[in-house]
């Protein structure tokens, strides 16, 4: 049975982004996680990993609240661009329990587009400094700034 939120479809592969930490053994890197395809996941970190070591990944769910701990084997390192940290691909082996829900609603939220808000339609606007602004459609709606809080 599968236990994982995951599916054990490796034919679709959903794109996805956030900061992942990884150890294997007493090494640790930090970098990002890319795709989730089935049962596999791709990371980029900046490690000297080899077929079959065994992995614990923890990374970013956003949109959803908080991280979650997957282990797993890596399966292969991936080709790369001059310059690029390695990226590998990891055959899953363990989501943590308290995780599984979480990632659940992560995938199905990266399947659909990456959000979870009903207004998917709206994107992030920089200023030349690289700080986000209002948009438009977050100032009509009274939002504020994306980065910032409301303190009531």
């Amino acid at each position: 049975m599968n236990t994982f939120p995951f599916s054990s479809d490796d034919s679709e592969r959903v794109r996805v982004s956030g900061a992942a930490s990884m150890q294997a053994g007493s090494e640790v890197a930090f970098g990002r996680i890319v795709a989730v395809s089935g049962l596999r996941i791709q990371v980029e970190a900046d490690m000297d990993l080899q077929k079959g070591d065994a992995v614990d990944v923890r990374f970013e769910l956003s949109p959803v609240p908080g991280t979650a701990l997957v282990s797993g084997m890596v399966s292969r390192r991936l080709l790369i661009a001059h310059g690029e940290l390695p990226r590998y691909l990891i055959e899953l082996v363990n989501v943590a329990e308290d995780d599984r829900e979480r990632c659940g609603t992560w995938l199905e939220a990266a399947r659909v587009g990456g959000t979870l808000s009903p207004f998917s339609g709206v994107s992030d606007v920089h200023d030349a400094g690289g700080m986000p602004r209002a948009s438009m459609r977050d100032a009509l709606r009274g939002l504020p700034p994306r980065g910032f809080t409301v303190l009531e």
